[in-house]
């Protein structure tokens, strides 16, 4: 069993509340599961954070700077509320993974409305941002910024160019690395009923490799891929 823990994130739908409320999940076999519920009207009650209804696509990924795991995620509310256009923001998770520290905090500002961001780290350090925008002059489609400060956007480089080798619409984006130590981008074609995935070579270019329908048993969207050991693999077999 590992010493680590596995992180899990997931957006509810609360009615009354749209999709404000966020519900973390740790483990450390990937079997059994402690969970507790962020909801986002009372946590931050008094505050602006409360009026938001909907804090998409919570993702997680360790902050050395700070020592602690950051939750990052987009933020919005309705159009007379502080967050009309969506924007991400990210806080920090105490160390039970139960709550946030503190009130949530902008980790970049972009000109459309921004979504569904992922960060991964290479092997050199440098972070790779991926996210997509929603409306605007942009339309639908997935940017990415390059970094080595998570917290200097100054610093940042927008990298030109769709980071995707279709033209369709997508979102949901999910960079992951292979044992082999190539890395990989997943995303959901979801108004074709597709999901790809394409090798990435040097962050810059993008192979697809493969597309499947989403439908019946593979219906994937916003999710994440990691790397398991063989006895995690069949202990999951085993168990599910």
């Amino acid at each position: 069993m590992r010493r680590h823990w596995f992180a899990f994130l997931l957006l509810l739908l609360i009615a009354g509340n749209a999709f404000a409320n966020q519900k973390k999940f740790r483990s450390r076999d990937l079997i059994q599961w402690q969970h507790h519920n962020v909801h986002f009207p009372e946590r931050y009650l008094g505050t602006k954070f409360a009026d938001v209804n909907a804090v998409w696509a919570p993702q997680t990924i360790f902050d050395p700077s700070v020592g602690k795991l950051m939750v990052y995620f987009s933020l919005h509310s309705e159009k007379e509320g502080p967050f009309p256009k969506d924007a991400v923001y990210y806080a920090y998770a105490n160390d039970d993974f139960s709550d946030f520290t503190s009130a949530p905090q902008s980790l970049f500002v972009y000109p459309n409305p921004t979504i569904d961001t992922d960060i991964v780290q290479d092997a050199k350090g440098v972070y790779h941002l991926f996210f997509n925008t929603w409306g605007g002059p942009d339309g639908l489609q997935r940017r990415q910024y390059e970094f080595t400060d998570m917290h200097d956007q100054a610093s940042w480089t927008l990298i030109p160019g769709h980071q995707q080798p279709t033209s369709l619409n997508s979102e949901g984006s999910t960079a992951y690395q292979l044992i082999n130590g190539d890395w990989m981008l997943g995303y959901d074609c979801f108004k074709d009923g597709v999901y790809q995935i394409c090798k990435i070579s040097g962050f810059r270019t993008y192979e697809l490799v493969h597309e499947t329908k989403t439908e019946g048993n593979f219906t994937p969207r916003h999710g994440s891929i990691i790397q398991i050991t063989d006895a995690e693999y069949e202990r999951l077999l085993s168990s599910w």
